[in-house]
């Protein structure tokens, strides 16, 4: 019994070894971008007070689609000192409504 266990494992594990590195050979290859081929955003926001209608309450993307999101609630687009440009306060009933 102890020879058959024995010849089970070593069995076992060379089929094991034989799966993972057929699964390593058979891999799909995942396409990567180098930094400057990365492809144009459909949507971008950077809510500046070009891209603000603050009497429809939307904020128009600047990517390859121009559609708006609309801000909802207490939603609102401040300066922040820190980062030198306009970010999106979100307070707890805020929210930004995605096109």
């Amino acid at each position: 019994m102890k020879h058959f266990l024995k010849k089970s494992k070593v069995l076992l594990s060379v089929l094991l070894s034989l799966v993972m590195v057929m699964s390593s050979l058979l891999a799909v290859p995942i396409q990567t971008f180098a930094s400057d081929e990365l492809p144009d955003p459909v949507y971008k926001w950077n809510f500046e007070a070009d891209t603000v209608n603050s009497d429809t309450k939307s904020v128009y993307s600047i990517g390859s689609k121009k559609d708006a999101a609309t801000l909802i609630g207490d939603a609102e687009i401040v300066e922040d000192a820190e980062k030198g440009s306009n970010v999106l306060r979100l307070p707890g009933n805020g929210s930004l409504t995605l096109p």
